[in-house]
Formats: C-alpha cells, sequence, structure tokens
C-alpha cells in the first residue's frame, strides 16, 4: 500500500497554458505529425522518436534538453484530448514544496531526488534521505521521472 502523498494542485495560468500548446506543435513538428492526428498515431511518433535516436549519446549536450519540452507537452496534449484530462501544476509538501520529484544517476544507479530550483540547462537537486551537504547541480542527460 502506497502512502498518500502531501500535494497540491492548482490551474495553470493561460499564458503558460498557451505556450505549452505551442510547444505541443513544435513537439509534432519534431516528431513528424500534425497536433491534429489522432492520439494513438501521435503517441506511436513519439515513442519511435524517443526510441530511435538519430544520435549516438542522445540525452547527451545535443540539444535534447531543448526537445524534452516539447515532447512533453505533445504527449501531455494527447492524455487531455484522450482522457479529458487537464494541465495542472503540482506542488510536492513533502519534498520542500518542489514542482518535481525524480531521480539522479549517480554512481551506477538511480537515486530519488528532488529538484529545488533550475538555472538554464542545470538543475539543483537534493538527494532524498540524505543531508544538504550532498545537494549538487546537475544536467539533463543525470535526470529521469521517478519511477
Amino acid at each position: 500500500m502506497c502512502a498518500a502523498m502531501n500535494i497540491t494542485e492548482q490551474a495553470i495560468e493561460p499564458h503558460i497554458l498557451s505556450n505549452m500548446t505551442g510547444a505541443a506543435q513544435e513537439g509534432a513538428t519534431l516528431v513528424g505529425v500534425s497536433v491534429d492526428d489522432p492520439p494513438l498515431k501521435i503517441v506511436t511518433a513519439i515513442n519511435a522518436f524517443v526510441s530511435n535516436p538519430s544520435k549516438p549519446f542522445f540525452g547527451r549536450v545535443d540539444n535534447w534538453t531543448d526537445r524534452a519540452l516539447p515532447i512533453g507537452s505533445l504527449w501531455g496534449a494527447q492524455l487531455v484530448r484522450e482522457f479529458g484530462w487537464e494541465w495542472s501544476a503540482v506542488t510536492f509538501h513533502d519534498h520542500n514544496d518542489s514542482k518535481a520529484v525524480v531521480e539522479v544517476f549517480w554512481g551506477n544507479r538511480w537515486w530519488p531526488a528532488t529538484i529545488l530550483r533550475r538555472d538554464g540547462a542545470r538543475t539543483f537537486i537534493h538527494y532524498d534521505g540524505w543531508g544538504s551537504a550532498s545537494d549538487e547541480w546537475v544536467t539533463a542527460e543525470r535526470l529521469r521521472p521517478r519511477r
């Protein structure tokens, strides 16, 4: 049994939602579909794009960070279309009021962590269960969503 998470959800402001719509359009262009295509076609194209990168070391400094928002926005838009979900801003109160909980690759394994702040392509994280002396700046190739 999973413990309940202490979170707050808020509606996304209209200007941010508009930016996400624009990012989804950019994501559609990246994966070779139209935003008006059926959700299954779009998700299949996203999976193919992410599973079969055009460059070795996909995720390293090759502008993958610039592709993550458009592709994530496009994928999220399909959840909205297919299931009637809504975008929302989520705050994780059990993780220092972070907007995101993640895993960070360090020492040949993935560790649970909380995003504390971002600065350009770098993300400052706190390893859950460790002291603040272990907090560090990491780049996108060391981050993944929490599983």
